[in-house]
């Protein structure tokens, strides 16, 4: 091994043994994420990987930012050999896949940090629904719902149509993702508030 090879695995042995948002997930703690319902992404790393260890920080800034519904953590194939095997996770330094509805797929997209935020926030969070708010929507959401269920009808039309002004393809994905959260909830509580009339 050379002295490159020795230094990138001192690097990654080190994220892994530093405090970080990602959790490192044995193959029981995976199965129980799976089976509460939760859709995830998944980073099967081998302790020699640099891919690993380079893309350890967006991997944490995507594990903070995602909402309560998705879960991200990745495995480390050196301590987890027979598990990540099952899954042909062994067969190179680094695999994503991810679990939608209980199924588990390989993600093939792009890796790097804004595509993977769209990913999960597109494809695998729950959408906030004001009909069993207390299970799909974080508290921030609720508190929202709580302040805009409140408003007259012209009010909430006023505030949907503010933030769908605002949303852009040239935002950053969490503010893309914040806004397309707030314009679902004001939709439904305009639909509900219509229903009233």
């Amino acid at each position: 091994m050379s002295m490159r090879s020795y230094f990138f695995l001192a690097l990654f042995l080190l994220f892994l043994g530093l405090s970080t948002p990602t959790e490192e997930l044995t193959s029981a703690r995976l199965k129980q994420l799976v089976k509460s319902g939760k859709n995830g992404m998944v980073k099967f790393c081998q302790e020699w990987c640099t891919k690993c260890a380079r893309t350890q920080e967006d991997w944490d800034k995507l594990a903070t930012l995602v909402k309560d519904s998705v879960f991200i953590g990745y495995v480390n194939c050196g301590k987890e050999k027979e598990f990540c095997k099952e899954r042909g996770a062994d067969k190179g330094c680094y695999t994503i896949q991810y679990w939608k509805d209980g199924m588990e797929l390989e993600y093939n997209g792009s890796q790097g940090y804004h595509a993977m935020t769209t990913f999960v926030n597109t494809m695998l969070s729950q959408k906030c629904q004001i009909a069993s708010l207390d299970s799909t929507c974080s508290v921030k959401a609720q508190g929202y719902v709580k302040k805009w269920s409140s408003k007259s009808l012209i009010e909430t039309k006023k505030e949907y149509a503010r933030l769908k002004r605002l949303d852009s393809p040239d935002l950053a994905p969490d503010l893309s993702d914040w806004i397309q959260e707030r314009t679902s909830i004001l939709d439904q509580i305009i639909y509900n508030l219509k229903s009233e009339m």
